[in-house]
């Protein structure tokens, strides 16, 4: 155990039972008493730095906040950075590892996503084409129809004047008839029949009374 004396000077049993902010906070300021061959620090990193990037995967962790995947891989990192800079290169190890399947589920999550955003814009397309399709066709049953009842209208005014017509000269034709009707021949009696004159009358009887003579 490193500075045991520090632990102890802070009531710390054993080291879970230091929050990771208070180590952050710890080992910046004692990083001077540390053991050179205790850390394992790349070149122009330090021990602030490393802890610091640490901070994503505590918060997360204690506040369960929801992350994205490229969130968790980059938290994998931080924490596989950490254990290689305590030099634990079990856990180094199988951080490292687990980074890797990460990484290969994300580019297999995009792949899925790019093939289904480029299926998605095929058939967007095609909807866009019908759509517009069924603009067309709307627009012109639109304009026939009203092309077809305009017609109609029009039919139907020749067809109301010609009945208009009709129904005026079979009113009118009747009251003609029997203006010429109504004057009566000359040699027609009232009733109608034919009237004989006085000496058409006389030269019959003359007639008859001859042909008995001769008899």
């Amino acid at each position: 155990m490193w500075l045991p004396s520090k632990l102890q000077e802070n009531g710390w049993d054993c080291p879970e039972a230091v929050e990771l902010t208070k180590w952050t906070k710890f080992l910046t300021k004692n990083y001077d008493l540390l053991p050179k061959e205790s850390l394992d620090l790349d070149k122009d990193t330090t021990i602030k730095q490393v802890l610091l990037s640490t901070h994503n995967l505590r918060h997360s962790a204690v506040h369960r906040l929801p992350t994205s995947a490229r969130g968790i891989n980059q938290m994998v990192i931080s924490a596989a950075r950490l254990a290689k800079t305590l030099c634990d290169p079990l856990r180094t190890a199988q951080l490292e590892e687990l980074n890797h399947e990460v990484e290969s589920r994300i580019k297999d999550m995009e792949l899925n996503k790019n093939f289904l955003e480029d299926k998605l814009d095929e058939e967007l397309q095609d909807i866009r084409i019908r759509r517009e399709e069924l603009n067309a066709k709307e627009k012109e049953l639109i304009s026939s129809t009203l092309k077809e009842d305009q017609e109609n209208k029009s039919l139907i005014g020749v067809l109301v004047q010609e009945s208009l017509r009709e129904i005026l000269c079979d009113k009118i034709g009747p009251k003609e008839d029997q203006i010429d009707t109504g004057q009566k021949d000359e040699n027609e009696d009232e009733n109608g029949t034919p009237e004989i004159s006085d000496s058409a009358s006389y030269t019959a009887v003359e007639e008859m009374e001859t042909n008995e003579k001769e008899e």
